[in-house]
C-alpha cells in the first residue's frame, strides 16, 4: 500500500511539472508571436535584436527541458 501511495504521489508531482511545462510553452509561444508581429513592423536592425531575444527564449526552454530530463525540479 505504501508503494502505491508513493507512486501516486510521484504521478501527481509529474503531472504538476507537466502543467508547469505546458504553461511555460504557452508563454513562450505567446512571446514568440509578439516578437514575430513586432518584427514585421520594425527595421532590419530591430529584427536582429528580436531574433536574438527569441533565440535566448528557445535556449531557456531547452535548458528547462534538459533539467527535467535529468530529474531536476522545475522552478514554481
Amino acid at each position: 500500500m505504501e508503494k502505491l501511495e508513493s507512486l501516486l504521489t510521484e504521478l501527481i508531482e509529474l503531472q504538476k511539472a507537466s502543467i508547469r511545462l505546458q504553461k511555460f510553452a504557452i508563454v513562450l509561444a505567446a512571446e514568440n508571436s509578439v516578437y514575430q508581429q513586432a518584427a514585421v513592423m520594425v527595421d532590419e536592425k530591430s529584427q536582429k535584436a528580436i531574433s536574438k531575444t527569441v533565440v535566448k527564449a528557445v535556449q531557456q526552454m531547452r535548458a528547462t527541458v534538459d533539467k527535467i530530463e535529468q530529474g531536476k525540479k522545475l522552478p514554481k
